[in-house]
């Protein structure tokens, strides 16, 4: 499983930044809608997910860094929603 997740989760990452992308082009374009936040707030989620990919590809990888950069993104997450 760890395999299948250290392979596949960069892919999840990707595919957060173009649904996030897509779904803010649609409403600026489609309903005159500004939702600057979500590509932002995308960006930073697939960010974090292509960190913690890079690091699981390691043979050791680092527990303390992986919980780290969830911990910042969460963070980070957090004030685009509060803000925003």
């Amino acid at each position: 499983m760890k395999e299948w997740i250290s392979k596949n989760l960069g892919w999840l990452g990707f595919i957060i930044l173009i649904l996030g992308l897509s779904i803010e082009f649609f409403y600026k374009y489609k309903f005159n809608i500004k939702l600057d936040f979500l590509s932002w707030l995308s960006f930073a989620i697939a960010v974090g997910i292509w960190t913690i990919t890079d690091e699981l590809k390691k043979e050791k990888p680092k527990i303390w860094f992986i919980y780290t950069v969830i911990i910042i993104t969460l963070i980070i997450i957090s004030v685009f929603i509060f803000v925003s």
